[in-house]
């Protein structure tokens, strides 16, 4: 219960983020994640699904030998890496039409406003991604000094 209100909490924080890029770039009529957006966000988050993919195996080995080690099963930390690899899906099938809609050319005030909260979605979607990948790299980090520890007292 403890970790879904965390989740919870670390993505109201994430779309606050999001919001703040959204009308930080407004305001200062900054068209650069717009553009960056428009060119690059789906291929970005394509190539950090593979990157985080390949992470995920390294993870599951370092675990699978930690689990011959340790006779702890990880099975809280496989569900967690499972858990991440479903949001980046979701994120992934959630920014097509969201990028669909983000390219369309309209200056109807309606129009304005739906595009603002779909460019607040985007910014959040990739701070989300942003927080798996760092996550992640934590993980190898804290596996693979785990594994030396238990070296050295061997």
């Amino acid at each position: 219960m403890k970790s879904i209100v965390l989740k919870i909490l670390l993505l109201l924080l994430y779309s606050l983020i999001g919001f703040i890029l959204a009308w930080g770039s407004n305001e200062l009529s900054s068209s650069f994640l717009e553009k960056f957006y428009k060119s690059n966000f789906l291929s970005l988050l394509i190539s950090l699904t593979a990157l985080l993919f390949t992470i995920y195996s390294l993870i599951t080995n370092r675990l699978l030998d930690l689990a011959k080690k340790s006779k702890y099963a990880f099975e809280e930390t496989q569900k967690e890496l499972k858990f991440a690899f479903i949001i980046l899906i979701f994120c992934i099938t959630v920014s097509i039409p969201l990028l669909l809609i983000f390219s369309v050319e309209k200056n109807i005030e309606i129009w304005i406003n739906c595009k603002f909260v779909v460019f607040s979605i985007l910014n959040t979607i990739l701070i989300l991604v942003l927080h798996i990948v760092i996550d992640m790299g934590k993980t190898i980090f804290l596996i693979t000094n785990t594994l030396s520890k238990i070296e050295e007292q061997k």
